[in-house]
């Protein structure tokens, strides 16, 4: 009987010890805020960082570096929650919350502090297909793991360049893990591009691109090696295709 006692004693001792949601909560918020720094360098962010609402929410700024009117930018305001929010319900503290009803609110702003995009994950978010873990761990994608990625990011597409005219109509990778750009180039500049001279042209200047250069620091971890553009007509005919290996960039 007095092991029996002992043994619901330790259980209610181990109920009262447990941490209460809204201690662990601010143990998430102070998680997050102390990695902030190595998310700022990885991911290439202005800033970023957590607080808690009077509610117990947990409200998740990110600061980017892109101007409103970049055409990454377009590309990155709703991929960069998605991927946030697959991270929080891939963390064990993350998960705990989510289950007990936290909400986690995202807003990703641009470099001027102009909102880009708002999204909240809750315990009825549709949970993420991305193997978050593995990467971590430093395991490479294969091209089915690697295309589950890219459909973060596809759906901002199509996105145009105000520039140019071009719009970027897909992305994906391929059996050997290269990046995939499919553009539909304006009529006025598909002859143009169609030249064999316009290919070497546009990649000598593409690889100029600081943001080529940071896709490619970006997706190391992927197993990337390559990335290609195709350039169609509105037609769908292919006019050309430009590759540009990371051994083009040392």
């Amino acid at each position: 009987m007095k092991k029996l006692f002992f043994v619901f004693a330790l259980a209610a001792m181990l109920i009262s010890c447990k941490k209460s949601t809204e201690t662990r909560t601010a143990e998430f918020v102070k998680m997050y805020n102390n990695t902030s720094d190595m998310m700022v360098r990885s991911a290439g962010f202005k800033s970023t960082k957590a607080t808690t609402t009077p509610t117990g929410d947990v409200d998740i700024e990110i600061k980017t570096t892109y101007l409103d009117n970049d055409m990454e930018a377009e590309l990155m305001k709703n991929a960069i929650p998605d991927i946030i929010g697959q991270a929080i319900q891939a963390e064990p503290s993350g998960k705990e919350l989510l289950a007990e009803g936290v909400k986690f609110n995202l807003k990703v702003y641009s470099s001027n502090g102009t909102m880009m995009s708002a999204q909240t994950i809750d315990k009825t978010t549709k949970k993420g297909n991305i193997d978050l873990e593995a990467i971590a761990k430093g395991d490479t994608p294969n091209s089915s793991q690697l295309n589950e990625i890219l459909k973060v990011f596809s759906k901002s597409l199509p996105i145009v360049d105000k520039a140019s005219g071009v719009k970027i109509v897909a992305i994906n990778a391929d059996a050997e893990n290269n990046i995939i750009y499919s553009a539909e180039v304006p009529d006025q500049y598909a002859e143009v591009l169609a030249a064999d001279a316009a290919a070497q042209i546009m990649k000598d200047e593409m690889m100029r691109s600081p943001d080529v250069r940071q896709i490619f620091s970006q997706t190391a971890a992927l197993g990337v090696n390559n990335i290609k553009y195709i350039y169609k007509d509105k037609t769908g005919k292919k006019l050309n295709e430009i590759t540009i290996k990371r051994t083009d960039l040392k």
